[in-house]
């Protein structure tokens, strides 16, 4: 797949190395064995940057790691994250909305596909597990006005070091930074 650009792309060169990729530039060629998670920025998020968000994660996941690198537990592909600083759409129907631009694009919201959204002067929303093992969006109470972007940066270390060591067979004793943040998250429903 070629995107004409990605705003983050957090890769492990020890999985597979870049191509014309250098220190001193913004720009490279990523391999999809090697990228962890991918982060569209946006100033102001408008309705048209979820639908595109959410075509580009589809066709994001529809990509195949290349070849294992030994046997592993299952290894799921880069993570879509989406994160702006404020947004058009209305308050409180920000999930609502990512929802059905996934829809719209024959994605299943509670998929995996996408697994966070942060919209820093609104809030931060993470699709986690059930103790049933079927999947759910939480919403962040926010406590502190920076908590969105701290949790959004948080679950951003946490995702690509479980992802790093899940694609490398370890099972590692610590974990990302957001480890040491606790989780006042509350489950959203699907009308939320």
């Amino acid at each position: 797949m070629q995107a004409a650009q990605d705003d983050i792309i957090v890769f492990d060169p020890l999985l597979a190395p870049s191509v014309l990729a250098s220190p001193n530039s913004t720009h490279g060629v990523y391999l999809f064995d090697n990228v962890l998670c991918r982060v569209e920025v946006k100033s102001l998020l408008t309705k048209n940057d979820v639908a595109s968000f959410a075509r580009k994660s589809k066709a994001i996941s529809q990509l195949k790691l290349a070849a294992p690198l030994h046997e592993a537990p299952e290894v799921y592909g880069a993570f879509n994250m989406l994160v702006a600083f404020d947004s058009e759409v209305a308050r409180g129907q920000e999930l609502a909305y990512l929802r059905q631009a996934m829809e719209h694009e024959d994605l299943d919201p509670e998929g995996g596909v996408v697994s966070s959204m942060c919209i820093v002067k609104r809030g931060f929303w993470l699709l986690r597990p059930h103790d049933d093992g079927t999947r759910g969006w939480k919403q962040l109470r926010i406590i502190e006005e920076d908590d969105p972007l701290a949790y959004f940066v948080g679950v951003l270390s946490n995702s690509c070091f479980s992802q790093r060591a899940a694609r490398l067979g370890i099972k590692p004793l610590g974990g990302g930074i957001g480890l040491y943040l606790d989780h006042p998250f509350d489950w959203v429903g699907v009308d939320s």
